[in-house]
């Protein structure tokens, strides 16, 4: 009689608290010494009226036990409720640009999000939901728990690009190689240009972004080390896209859009007919124009004519990461593949 409820009433409760302590706007008080002795009270009544209730006692156990399964599954699913701690907020032009990481304690499992508004950025797994640090650690390629950590997407495709079609190459005569150029779209919050700059001691990277709160929090929580201005070897511009594009000149190995970036302008639609001109255009002879990650809402980008297109994907816990690569075909050939990523068949073809 008194040790099925009482069980009972701690699932309850702690489940009840972790509700309470994962609230976003803190409404919810966790339950107290009060609510304790409660539950106590209320296991010694029932203790105590047993004997003397007038329906069966064993009607009055199975009760109990019936509302005590009750409460255990409820005390389950709140306390698999997902923790949410905002570890930061910025005024945007799309809206409050936050940083947030989201937890299942029960589980180990986190992640770290940056929106900008009610659109996602950026997401990070992070394999130690207890670490309370405001920082990312540098990116493992091994949890813990022994699960493989992906690369981004957009990291992978440079490595494919600007290093396995380097070194593959003819040597060059000494003093004729010309540097690699990155251009990044909607770069503010990614790792890519700390990449290139570690692993192409001469490449030099150009990163737009719309919001200048996306590169802060970027530089504080995702350890890009990205500051607005320009350098020897890169760049960092804040603005609208048209302007944006319009002042970067030459030709680039690599041009990456994040249509994540897009979203809160309207999406790859959203981009004006000078915009998507620009970006082609600055793509040299033999380089990559890549859009990622898929789905976008809305459209998908235009090939445009004469030059080559795929879609890549790889699969995730919740589904689905997918690419496109477009190739302008020159002198050299762009990438065939990117790590972790297959094929996507065109419809009609047998994967």
């Amino acid at each position: 009689v008194g040790g099925v409820p009482l069980y009972t009433a701690g699932t309850v409760l702690s489940g009840l608290g972790v509700a309470a302590t994962t609230d976003p706007g803190r409404r919810l008080r966790p339950p107290g010494p009060a609510a304790a002795a409660g539950v106590a009270a209320g296991v010694m009544l029932a203790g105590f009226l047993l004997p003397r209730a007038p329906l069966p006692a064993s009607l009055l156990v199975a009760c109990l036990v019936l509302l005590s399964l009750g409460g255990m599954v409820l005390g389950t699913v709140l306390g698999a409720r997902t923790e949410v701690r905002v570890l930061a907020t910025r005024p945007g032009r799309s809206g409050v640009v936050r940083v947030e990481d989201r937890s299942l304690p029960r589980d180990r499992y986190a992640v770290r999000r940056l929106l900008e508004g009610e659109f996602v950025r950026r997401e990070v797994p992070r394999h130690d939901p207890e670490d309370a640090s405001g920082r990312t650690t540098r990116a493992r390629r091994t949890s813990r728990s022994g699960e493989v950590t992906l690369t981004p997407w957009d990291v992978g495709l440079v490595r494919e690009v600007l290093l396995k079609s380097s070194s593959a190459r003819a040597p060059e005569p000494p003093g004729t190689a010309r540097p690699k150029r990155l251009l990044h779209v909607g770069g503010g919050a990614s790792p890519v240009a700390r990449s290139v700059l570690r692993e192409d001691p001469a490449a030099t990277v150009h990163v737009i972004e719309r919001t200048a709160a996306v590169i802060e929090v970027g530089r504080d929580y995702f350890d890009t080390d990205l500051t607005v201005g320009d350098d020897e070897r890169i760049s960092v511009r804040v603005g609208n896209l048209d302007d944006a594009l319009g002042a970067v000149s030459g030709a680039y190995d690599l041009v990456l859009v994040d249509t994540p970036a897009l979203a809160p302008s309207g999406g790859v639609t959203g981009l004006s007919v000078h915009a998507t001109k620009r970006l082609t255009e600055s793509v040299a002879v033999g380089g990559v124009l890549a859009w990622g990650p898929l789905p976008m809402e809305p459209g998908r980008p235009e090939v445009p004519a004469e030059w080559s297109s795929s879609e890549l994907r790889r699969a995730l816990p919740d589904g689905f990461e997918h690419i496109i690569v477009i190739r302008r075909e020159g002198e050299v050939a762009g990438p065939a593949e990117v790590e972790g990523f297959d094929p996507v068949p065109e419809p009609g073809v047998a994967s």
